[in-house]
């Protein structure tokens, strides 16, 4: 058994085609691990904790027209993960709890961009607005088999995933042209809003599809890389 310390980068990005929206997200951790093993079990916990910084957009077409961009830029939010792994015989089962600690404080801006003008793809509404993540989760379990090659270990794995986010836009201002069809400039009057004006929540499960490979370097140095397809 032993217990280490750690830092470590985690980057995120999710597209969904169907809803069009792209996620992006990075955590930067500071992680402790442990590990238990007998001759034929081996036990490994990591539990971690950090910071996340993240961007999400969100698009609404008609036909094949955008007529409205939603941004929500989410900074600082404490992170808590705590990953369980189990290899027997070198199947590998694996499961994982990322959480986000929501406070009451902003955390954020959100950005709504609008192109309603007929015959234009010209900004015609603008408005920007406090942001407060109320829900930030992931879990993830997964199962497969490890290949030792030397110095050199490729894992493929199936999983199941669940993703779920929440913000609210709250108090801010609006930039609304008196008349519908003029464009958006700097100079359009600001009208200032109070109280929650919008809430997004996203709601994500799916399988995947992907591998890790490791290669290690003498006793104390390891580089791991992890690709997976979510269909």
């Amino acid at each position: 058994m032993y217990l280490s310390f750690n830092l470590v980068v985690i980057l995120y990005i999710m597209i969904n085609m169907a809803n069009r929206n792209i996620s992006f997200f990075y955590y930067i951790l500071f992680f402790s691990q442990c590990l238990f093993s007998i001759d034929i079990v081996k036990y490994e916990v990591e539990i971690s904790t950090g910071v996340g910084v993240g961007r999400t957009n969100e698009y609404v077409y008609k036909g094949n027209k955008e007529i409205s961009r939603l941004e929500w830029k989410e900074n600082l939010i404490p992170i808590l993960i705590v990953n369980n792994q189990f290899d027997i015989f070198n199947f590998i089962i694996n499961a994982n709890i990322l959480s986000g600690l929501p406070l009451a404080i902003k955390n954020g801006i959100m950005e709504d961009y609008d192109y309603l003008i007929d015959n234009s793809n010209a900004l015609s509404n603008y408005s920007e607005h406090d942001l407060y993540t109320d829900k930030h989760l992931n879990m993830t379990f997964q199962f497969g088999y490890s290949f030792g090659l030397g110095h050199f270990k490729l894992s493929p794995l199936v999983g199941f995933s669940y993703y779920t986010r929440k913000w609210s836009a709250v108090d801010g201002y609006l930039q609304y042209p008196i008349n519908n069809n003029d464009e958006w400039t700097n100079n359009t009057p600001k009208s200032n809003v109070a109280g929650t004006g919008i809430s997004y929540e996203q709601v994500i499960k799916s399988f995947s599809l992907g591998f890790r490979s490791d290669y290690t370097f003498g006793e104390n140095f390891n580089i791991s890389l992890n690709a997976f397809f979510y269909p």
